[in-house]
């Protein structure tokens, strides 16, 4: 018989209260009927981790490793557009002084008690009072992640 292939095992269970977000959003992922749930999670963490993840793999080239973050901020960006269409948003960029470096996100998740920030961070009081003058051109943006030289179908299950 053919040798077994060997395969990584991992278990998340969460149980929100029924009047949070969080279960909004969970019975949504859930009760989907274009994409199964692990499909829509493992899409979505992808997009958002999977370079970073990746990021030091020994086995991975330089330039896939480049790829691979061309291709999350393609499917990120498309998410963005989708967003912004389906609530009719104009679609913006934050200022260039929230790009945040690595190093700069250790206290946000070493608060375990903060939903998004720290209590002492200036962000969210600062997000208000912004104005939007030194944001990146989304033609910008794009240009930085390769011009349109991504493709994300690789990540399909």
């Amino acid at each position: 018989m053919g040798e077994r292939t060997k395969q990584a095992h991992f278990i998340w269970r969460y149980q929100p209260e029924s009047h949070t977000l969080d279960a909004v959003l969970l019975a949504y992922i859930k009760n989907n009927v274009v994409s199964r749930t692990t499909d829509m999670m493992l899409h979505s963490l992808r997009a958002f981790w999977l370079p970073l993840a990746c990021l030091k793999h020994p086995d991975l080239s330089e330039a896939d490793k480049k790829q691979m973050a061309r291709d999350a901020v393609y499917v990120l960006m498309r998410q963005v557009d989708y967003l912004c269409s389906t609530f009719d948003l104009e679609r913006v960029t934050p200022p260039n002084s929230y790009l945040v470096s690595p190093g700069s996100l250790s206290s946000v998740f070493q608060n375990k008690n903060s939903d998004y920030y720290p209590e002492s961070s200036p962000y969210p009081q600062k997000l208000k009072e912004e104005k939007r003058e030194n944001s990146l051109l989304v033609s910008e943006l794009e240009q930085a992640t390769g011009s349109g030289d991504w493709d994300d179908n690789a990540w399909k299950s």
